[in-house]
């Protein structure tokens, strides 16, 4: 187990420069009750000790939030550090997070916004502790990130009102948008500052697409979205970091724009989307980008024989693997639906057959 850590962050640069490998980078995402379903599997009690069981090469870091205590409120609804309060919603794929108070809602001039909300002060983040997070993790590919502009703009003033915002009231929109932008320029030098250089990639996240295509139009991607986030590939690149972007959906329209932007890993590659086809996307794309995810989470994991999985599993590795250029990992969170025996398989397919034996 430790042979394997101490070849993950060697193994990152490898990857991403295009080239062959021992294996794909690994890495895993999971609902709650995948995760604790596998930590009685292998017999384990912490997540790190799970992370290190499927032999994933990765590893989060990010500043912990000392600020002052968020609310839990009468209907089991949170608030957030930025003030958008979610409640837990069980379904038969897990637990979501319902946005049930959007602080923008009812704020909708700039004048207001300057006067009624303010973005959480630098001081209620414990960016000195990313040092020791560094130092316990430095034998890992590390990111740090999972920053959203556009998305953040939806959770602080509701989708629908965001979506007309881009239409109607383009001043505010514009506004708000920089005002993100200005608060994560901030935060993620802090963090970079402290990780001194240990820092592999940064994730962003928006979701531009739906299984059928654009969400938006690709005029308003490059115009409303993607120019908020010019400077980022920059403040990333002066820390040693790369720029990876997550959108889910049908997105293969938007992927020279995010190319030029200074993009140089996609996330997650939604194979159910229409148009995200692996073997067009690497042959067309693969010299430039990293691709990460194209493990179906939507028919495959949740539908699929165990023989299905890794059959289907090899095919991705195959081709996406093919001279470096991938992060093994499924396309979105693994859903509680799925049988433990589909994730091992999945697993199996880039580690070997029971390899957890042994370990």
């Amino acid at each position: 187990m430790f042979g394997e850590a101490v070849l993950s962050k060697k193994r990152f640069e490898l990857v991403v420069a295009h080239k062959e490998v021992d294996r794909p980078i690994v890495d895993f995402q999971a609902a709650r009750e995948i995760i604790e379903g596998l930590k009685t599997h292998f017999q384990v009690e912490t997540e790190d000790e799970l992370l290190d069981c499927l032999q994933v090469d990765v590893r989060s870091v990010a500043p912990d939030y000392i600020g002052p205590p968020l609310k839990t409120f009468p209907d089991g609804s949170k608030e957030s550090i930025f003030g958008v309060r979610t409640k837990e919603i069980k379904n038969p794929s897990g637990v979501s997070n319902v946005e049930v108070y959007n602080p923008l809602s009812e704020i909708g001039t700039i004048d207001d916004f300057r006067e009624r909300y303010s973005f959480p002060s630098y001081e209620y983040f414990d960016f000195e502790g990313v040092k020791e997070k560094v130092r316990r993790y430095n034998k890992y590919a590390l990111n740090t990130g999972w920053m959203s502009i556009w998305y953040l703009y939806f959770f602080l003033r509701g989708m629908e009102k965001a979506m007309m915002d881009m239409l109607i009231e383009k001043e505010f929109f514009r506004y708000v948008m920089n005002e993100c932008a200005n608060f994560y320029k901030g935060y993620m030098k802090r963090v970079l500052e402290e990780a001194n250089g240990a820092i592999d990639y940064v994730m962003t996240y928006e979701d531009f697409g739906s299984t059928e295509g654009l969400l938006i139009s690709l005029d308003d991607i490059r115009n409303e979205v993607l120019i908020y986030y010019e400077d980022f590939a920059q403040i990333f690149s002066n820390y040693g970091a790369r720029f990876a972007f997550h959108s889910c959906g049908s997105v293969h329209e938007v992927i020279p724009d995010l190319l030029n932007l200074g993009v140089s890993i996609l996330d997650p590659v939604q194979v159910s989307a229409k148009g995200m086809d692996i073997e067009l996307l690497k042959e067309k794309y693969g010299d430039r980008l990293t691709f990460r995810g194209a493990i179906d989470t939507t028919e495959l994991l949740p539908r699929g024989t165990e023989e299905e999985v890794k059959e289907k599993v090899k095919h991705t590795v195959d081709v996406l693997g093919k001279d470096g250029g991938y992060i093994f990992c499924s396309s979105n969170d693994i859903n509680a639906d799925v049988a433990l025996e589909n994730v091992l398989a999945m697993y199996e397919v880039a580690l070997g057959d029971k390899f957890w034996e042994g370990k």
